[in-house]
């Protein structure tokens, strides 16, 4: 199988859209899934450190996951 950025970045947002997060929980999600911090995220975007972390909580409750790990293994 072609190892294809493009393509894994299309799949990972088909995953996404299964668990119907909004366009933020996207933007975050992806972020987040590319091990960047809450601090990065918040900068990138524009919002505070602390609505990315509320973010990523309903991000988790939605996917029913509890830690990093087992969001980014529901990814790959």
């Amino acid at each position: 199988m072609v190892n294809n950025a493009g393509l894994q970045k299309f799949r990972r947002e088909k995953v996404l859209d299964n668990y119907k997060l909004t366009g933020r929980e996207k933007e975050v999600a992806l972020l987040w899934f590319s091990d960047k911090s809450a601090l990065h995220i918040s900068n990138t975007l524009g919002i505070s450190e602390g609505s990315v972390r509320y973010v990523v909580k309903s991000i988790y409750i939605k996917m029913n996951v509890s830690d990093r790990s087992q969001f980014a293994k529901k990814l790959l």
